[in-house]
């Protein structure tokens, strides 16, 4: 899903250009990137608070990078045309990924199991 496909929804009609921002509207469109964009880290949140799979609390870290998903967030609920939609959008995941991935890898070499 891309921040890109919402940023150019009229342009691409216009064109003949069917992408899935096209065929959804804009307001499933914004839902399925909102939730793609949120969803992992409710996700998260969600596995640690029921205590899933073992999850540990250090898994909250990821959250971190939350404040980096606001301003594409904001972008696509207010239909604002930013040309970095995509970068802002690869920022935050980047970001929410990196820290989960080293939550993970801290965990692997200081926690030692029984």
């Amino acid at each position: 899903v891309s921040a890109n496909f919402l940023r150019d929804i009229e342009e691409d009609s216009r064109g003949g250009i069917r992408t899935l921002a096209h065929a959804l509207g804009r307001k499933l469109y914004v839902l399925l990137y909102l939730a793609l964009l949120f969803g992992p880290a409710l996700f998260v949140a969600g596995m640690v608070l029921a205590q899933v799979a073992d999850a540990k609390p250090w898994l909250l870290f990821s959250l971190l990078a939350l404040p980096a998903g606001l301003a594409p967030a904001r972008c696509a609920l207010r239909g604002i045309r930013r040309p970095d939609a995509d970068a802002l959008t690869a920022k935050y995941m980047t970001a929410f990924g990196g820290l989960i991935f080293l939550v993970l890898v801290l965990e692997g070499i200081f926690y030692q199991t029984p």
